[in-house]
């Protein structure tokens, strides 16, 4: 296992961090980018039993080049194969409005992306954000389909919160469950790909709102304190333990907690250094920094640091950093 978790990749342009994956120059279908990505395999449903009283049939969820089972479902599950879940990305790319820029799987391809890069960029007063939309699909029951509006910031390439949590109403979402309803609603998703335009102006109107605010003095403490709580909820994990055992549980989440803090006011002076100014943006951008680079998942389990940065306390942490910095703003618009 790699230890970013990449079972198979491809992209295009410069090399990822962890050095993994096929690189192309501007693959120009979907087909072309999974055959490189080392997706061009299909997901079978293979029978198991039947439970006669209730008339329940359950299917194990099979990859069907390694034999490998992903999860057990029951009759009503639906597989997406990595071809049908992608394919609609390919009317944009071949308009010249995006192009392709990774896709892969995780784990052992239980779950799948596929990511593009449209056309143009956010200026946030100079910081430079590109814009992309991402795919994700699981093969074992994990996640619905589901793509999302995704910017990222040319300078350091960490995916912003934003993408995951949303701006509210502004960000439209597509996610569908793997039953029989799928096909209809995978065609739907073709037709929502030109409300990124509208999502991207206002993401870039409230961006460009939060680096007009400056950020200093006592509301950075009160900004921290908020965005990581008083008694360290999103950084536990939920194990039950003895009164001796929770003690020292505390002591050591609290040592992590006064971190990330440090860790996260550090990153906010890095990017006064680096002329992003002492304003609300670069305070947002901290805290995702801290998180996609940062901090760590206390699971050891298989794709636990993405799934805390995609969808568990990372993502809540960004979430929080947003919803103090924007709250003031959105309630004036």
């Amino acid at each position: 296992m790699s230890p970013a978790n990449i079972d198979t990749m491809m992209y295009a342009g410069e090399t990822p961090w962890h050095g993994l994956g096929v690189k192309l120059d501007n693959p120009a279908t979907s087909e072309e980018a999974i055959a490189a990505a080392g997706l061009d395999w299909e997901v079978v449903l293979a029978p198991i039993f039947v439970y006669e009283e209730e008339q329940l049939a359950f299917k194990a969820i099979l990859r069907k080049d390694t034999r490998r089972v992903f999860a057990i479902a029951k009759n009503r599950y639906m597989p997406v194969q990595n071809q049908r879940a992608f394919s609609f990305f390919d009317s944009v790319v071949g308009e010249g409005l995006a192009a392709y820029h990774t896709a892969g799987a995780l784990g052992k391809g239980e779950k799948v992306w596929i990511l593009a890069k449209l056309n143009g960029q956010i200026d946030v007063q100079g910081d430079k954000v590109d814009k992309f939309i991402l795919l994700i699909n699981s093969h074992d029951m994990s996640s619905p389909l589901k793509m999302f509006w995704t910017p990222i910031r040319v300078v350091c390439q960490n995916t912003l919160g934003m993408a995951e949590t949303g701006i509210r109403d502004s960000l439209e979402i597509f996610s569908v469950r793997h039953t029989t309803h799928l096909d209809k609603r995978i065609n739907q998703a073709r037709n929502i790909l030109g409300l990124a335009n509208n999502y991207f102006e206002r993401f870039a109107f409230l961006s460009n709102k939060l680096a007009s605010q400056k950020m200093g003095g006592i509301e950075i403490p009160k900004y921290l304190n908020f965005v990581f709580g008083q008694n360290e909820n999103l950084l536990q994990m939920g194990e039950v333990y003895s009164p001796g055992e929770e003690r020292e549980r505390v002591k050591i989440l609290r040592k992590d907690v006064s971190e990330a803090r440090d860790k996260v006011k550090e990153l906010m002076e890095r990017g006064i250094g680096l002329g992003h100014g002492n304003d609300k943006w670069n305070a947002y951008n901290a805290v995702v920094e801290y998180v996609d680079y940062y901090k760590k998942a206390r699971s050891k389990r298989e794709g636990a640091r993405l799934s805390m940065v995609w969808f568990g306390s990372g993502a809540q942490l960004k979430e929080r950093a947003r919803r103090y910095l924007l709250e003031e703003i959105e309630d004036k618009n």
